[in-house]
């Protein structure tokens, strides 16, 4: 299991299952800075696109993703928090994810923890704690 995927409820309206809440896996990824939506599922749940600026990006393999659309105002929450937060998700094309959660979402409203739990996932979750200076050879 992936400590880092987390399950999260989207609000969609006229959804025929649990009154309007969807269940889906999301990505809490801090090294990604924004919230986004793969195509597939933004075309599953029947949600309008937006046009978007372009965006550019790329991956760790050197990878180059595009997006040219944006959804807004998509409100989910956080199966641990029962906190409801709305915010605007880049849709992915081709994508291998169905949520991404940012770190300025995850910063923004403080999402740290599973419940109570604070995420042992050995990502960045915080900011740095201490400053220091590199030690000439020889220094203590």
């Amino acid at each position: 299991m992936d400590p880092t995927r987390e399950k999260i409820q989207l609000c969609v309206a006229n959804y025929p299952i649990d009154k309007d809440w969807m269940t889906c896996m999301a990505k809490f990824d801090t090294g990604c800075d924004d919230d986004w939506i793969s195509e597939k599922l933004v075309s599953e749940i029947g949600i309008e696109l937006e046009q978007a600026p372009i965006l550019r990006c790329s991956n760790f393999d050197n990878s180059v993703h595009i997006s040219e659309h944006s959804i807004s105002r998509l409100t989910w929450m956080h199966d641990q928090t029962q906190k409801t937060i709305c915010g605007t998700f880049r849709v992915g094309k081709h994508s291998h994810y169905d949520i991404i959660i940012g770190k300025q979402t995850l910063f923004e409203k403080k999402i740290y923890s599973t419940g109570d739990k604070v995420h042992d996932t050995g990502v960045l979750v915080t900011k740095k704690i201490s400053k220091g200076r590199w030690l000439r050879k020889g220094e203590n």
